[in-house]
């Protein structure tokens, strides 16, 4: 069995779950599959854009993935997503630990 199909028969297991999806990410990434994470973190934030751990996880993803050319898109999509809404100054600037 590829693997591949192995990802498919897990995501349909993983389904919509958010902790599900974060965690399934979370093993992508360890395990190497960087790109099957960022797929992964981005299924998750369009069925679930209110957790801002995901944006995070999602950069660190692009960063392991060695595409660090996303990552000031997504750091314009979190402060849309939740600064402006809050009147908040850029929480991506305080809330990342690592430049881009």
């Amino acid at each position: 069995m590829n693997a591949d199909k192995i990802f498919k028969q897990v995501d349909a297991i993983v389904g919509d779950d958010v902790n599900k999806l974060m965690e399934l990410a979370n093993i992508f990434l360890v395990n190497g599959y960087p790109d099957k994470a960022i797929e992964t973190y981005k299924k998750a934030i369009s069925l679930h854009p209110e957790y801002l751990e995901l944006y995070f996880s999602l950069e660190n993803a692009y960063r392991q993935a060695g595409e660090r050319d996303k990552i000031s898109g997504l750091r314009k999509q979190i402060d849309e997503t939740f600064a402006k809404p809050l009147n908040l100054k850029k929480p991506s600037r305080f809330f990342s630990t690592n430049s881009a």
